[in-house]
């Protein structure tokens, strides 16, 4: 199955000049913790509630800048791409969406949860899953237990 068939493509963005508070406002109105964020009509970065949650406010970072906080660089998949290749980038970069191009303009966004609920192989897609043992700051998880919380 391609991306373009199970991506989500109205997108919602923030502005680079937005502060997190407004950022947080926005995911808190549309329920989504993940959000493209633009500059002059360009995306520069994403930012997660997690971006907001671990980078700036455990930093106890009170300026309200988002340009410190956003993920970069932008990790994309194009839209005529499989679910397999997305799992893939997902696993390389240990994301959990991903930005969906075509002709290099940012047309949607695919999310594992996306991915999960449209596998016809349930069972392959979390023994996929289950080989995405190494997180961030190479920390190794032994017995992944894939849970819906997650996706």
């Amino acid at each position: 199955m391609k991306i373009k068939n199970i991506m989500t493509t109205h997108m919602i963005y923030a502005r680079d000049t937005d502060t997190v508070q407004t950022i947080a406002q926005k995911m808190k109105q549309y329920d989504i913790g993940f959000l493209p964020i633009t500059q002059n009509n360009q995306c520069i970065g994403v930012c997660t509630d997690r971006d907001i949650i671990v980078r700036m406010i455990a930093n106890q970072d009170a300026s309200g800048k988002i340009h410190s906080y956003l993920s970069t660089p932008l990790i994309t998949i194009k839209e005529e791409d499989s679910l397999e290749d997305a799992l893939s980038l997902m696993s390389k970069h240990q994301v959990k969406r991903l930005l969906v191009t075509r002709e290099e303009k940012i047309v949607g966004i695919v999310s594992l949860s996306d991915i999960y609920f449209a596998s016809d192989n349930i069972d392959e897609l979390t023994e996929t899953l289950r080989q995405m043992k190494k997180i961030k700051k190479n920390k190794t998880v032994e017995d992944t237990q894939i849970d819906a919380f997650y996706l």
